[in-house]
């Protein structure tokens, strides 16, 4: 009987944020461009530590101590695979810097079995860091994303460690809404809390905040020691000769030795009149306050997670408005506004409120929530709905480069040794050269015949290795092009002008036209691909076939271009025929929208492009779209 191989389970990941910080430089003395440089030069040190020496000559950037003598033009853009993967570009044009680090989870410390923390098989962390200039502002990002089974637990969040060394700089300094500091801040005024608040309630803040209340030790002491009838303590407590703590020999209490007051005086009158009451009457001597847990140094290993505060033991009444149930020592979470403002009471005492749960609850608040970025640029793309898009064009990139990379190997090392074996029989040769000259020409010729055609396959590899690059260079490009609708016609001007125009009555279409979020992305790949892809094979004299290569390769797919029937034409002219001022003419002429292009049969995904030609300008002038227009059914 056969039995099948075993089947080998696919296990789903779960893409998710860990550590995420959006922060300005708080420098106002330093310019933006400056900071940049610094900012970037900590960064790459950082990272040459942690490639040691496998750092490439391309990072040997002096220190941040001398951040000053580098040049926005020398950073550098570079691509390393080496098991991990570093992406950095830099568009000094644009002010702008990003960093993308992708390595597999080898656990706390790489290669020690007694590591505290264990890695955990397929995970994958990918670290982003972005600088941007934007006016005087130099904003800064950075967020750390897991990639891992869903099986596995959930990656703890930690903050790198050049985060640190920004906020901590008296040159750089880091603000998110306020200045991000490693000190507790104090609550003792009113004032102070209201501030505390607002900068709660303000949108653009989004770190968590952690307020200790100060636990209080009250002593007590006997004042004196007498017996009561049920009558006397009646009559003794209406005219409020009772404290509210004493002791009482019939009750048990186990904070005071006795019962409350009130406990005393419930007990039924009957059974008062049979016994009397021993009382020990009680007083306060001392209260003592004192904060449970080290503030200042949860503040310090907190700083770019959360903020803390101190309270004084004046402020418990303002802070019962926001939490009536709060009591001395108990400690208060305050979410940030954005994140809905849930405030959370943890009593002191408790296993939450322990100081490595807090710290641990505060460090893991920011994992999996949106965070606003601002105007920063990562190498990938920070959103989610990107996210798992963007990772199988980088592994389908890297796999590729492997399979050129072993195919140029594999060539090399072929037409290596043909031109070795060759070169050693040219040498035996020439010791008889006065007996075998016409023989040796022939060899030298069948030397150069091999020769031309390693050339030739080598620079077949290479423009092989070149097509490579672009089509990297293309998804790079890709991730920072327009997301939007209204954003179409000044990108097709911008980047397609002299190829691909799009006519008023096509912006009026797209102005009133319902593009969703899949289809807006299918259209911006329908109009890149006519003004490149079909312009080439319209007008540079592109084969068919290359065209459909080229689709196939980036969109994974094609888009199909017909020609619009006469009859439709004819009888639906109110559409396909619009006034266009060719080349050397004063006024408009009618022209026929004769070619369309069309992707997708379902509402949500469907695509149509209607355009004609202009042969003088060798232009693609697009008159509707996204829409079908009427025709007529053959």
């Amino acid at each position: 009987m056969y039995i099948g191989a075993p089947v080998v389970n696919l296990i789903k990941n779960r893409i998710y944020p860990t550590y995420q910080l959006y922060a300005r430089m708080a420098n106002r003395k330093l310019t933006p461009e400056g900071g940049l440089r610094f900012g970037v030069v900590v960064v790459l040190s950082r990272l040459r530590a942690r490639l040691g020496a496998a750092a490439p000559e391309e990072l040997a950037f002096p220190g941040p101590d001398r951040y000053a003598e580098v040049s926005l033009e020398a950073l550098p853009s570079l691509h390393i695979n080496a098991g991990f993967v570093i992406d950095m570009i830099s568009l000094p044009e644009k002010n702008l810097w990003s960093l993308q680090i992708t390595e597999p989870d080898l656990g706390s410390n790489p290669g020690r079995a007694d590591q505290p923390r264990q890695p955990v098989p397929g995970r994958i962390i990918e670290t982003n860091v972005g600088f941007h200039v934007l006016g005087n502002d130099l904003e800064v990002g950075v967020q750390t994303v897991i990639s891992d089974p869903e099986t596995s637990a959930w990656a703890d969040v930690y903050r790198p460690a050049f985060v640190k060394r920004l906020y901590d700089s008296p040159l750089f300094g880091l603000i998110h809404v306020i200045p991000i500091t490693s000190a507790a801040y104090m609550l003792n005024t009113k004032e102070q809390l209201r501030a505390m608040v607002g900068l709660l309630h303000n949108q653009e803040h989004q770190l968590p905040c952690i307020v200790f209340t100060p636990a209080r030790k009250v002593t007590y002491e006997d004042v004196n020691r007498h017996r009561l009838s049920p009558e006397q303590l009646a009559n003794a407590a209406s005219k409020g000769k009772l404290e509210k703590n004493f002791v009482a020999t019939n009750f048990s209490d186990k904070r005071f030795g006795g019962p409350r007051m009130a406990d005393v005086l419930s007990v039924p009158l009957a059974k008062r009149k049979e016994e009397t009451v021993a009382l020990a009457m009680t007083a306060p001597v001392r209260t003592e306050y004192f904060l449970p847990f080290d503030a200042e140094k949860l503040a310090a290993s907190l700083a770019g997670y959360g903020r803390v505060y101190q309270a004084h033991e004046n402020m418990l009444p303002s802070l019962r408005e926001y939490a009536p149930d709060l009591d001395y020592g108990d400690i208060l979470i305050f979410e940030p506004g954005c994140y809905g403002g849930k405030i959370t009471v943890v009593p002191m005492g408790e296993p939450d409120g322990t100081y490595q749960t807090l710290r641990q609850r505060m460090m893991n608040y920011c994992r999996g929530k949106a965070v606003d970025f601002g105007e920063i640029y990562f190498l990938t793309g920070a959103r989610d709905m990107f996210m798992e898009h963007t990772s199988a064009l980088r592994e389908a990139s890297r796999e590729q480069g492997k399979q050129w990379e072993v195919e140029r190997s594999i060539i090399e090392k072929r037409w290596q040794g043909v031109l070795e074996e060759k070169i050693n029989e040219m040498e035996r040769l020439q010791k008889e050269l006065g007996k075998l000259q016409q023989a040796l020409g022939a060899k030298e010729q069948v030397i150069g015949d091999n020769r031309r055609e390693y050339e030739a396959a080598l620079a077949k590899v290479e423009n092989r290795l070149a097509e490579r690059e672009a089509y990297i260079a293309y998804l790079e490009e890709r991730q920072n092009r327009p997301r939007g609708k209204k954003d179409i016609p000044g990108w097709i001007k911008q980047k397609f002008a002299g190829r691909l125009q799009l006519h008023t009555r096509a912006i009026q279409a797209l102005d009133s036209a319902n593009v969703n979020p899949d289809r807006l992305e299918l259209l911006y790949d329908a109009l890149e691909s006519l003004a490149t892809d079909y312009w080439d094979y319209r007008f540079g004299g592109i084969t068919e076939e290359e065209m459909n290569r080229r689709m196939g390769l980036k969109y994974k797919r094609g888009f199909v271009v017909t020609q619009v029937g006469d009859t439709t034409i004819e009888f639906k002219d109110e559409q396909y025929i619009l006034p266009y001022l060719a080349a050397g003419v004063k006024k408009p002429v009618n022209r026929r929208m004769d070619y369309h292009l069309k992707v997708g049969n379902k509402t949500e995904h469907l695509i149509r492009i209607y355009f004609f030609h202009d042969e003088e300008r060798k232009l693609i002038v697009v008159g509707y779209l996204p829409d079908h227009l009427d025709c007529v059914k053959c």
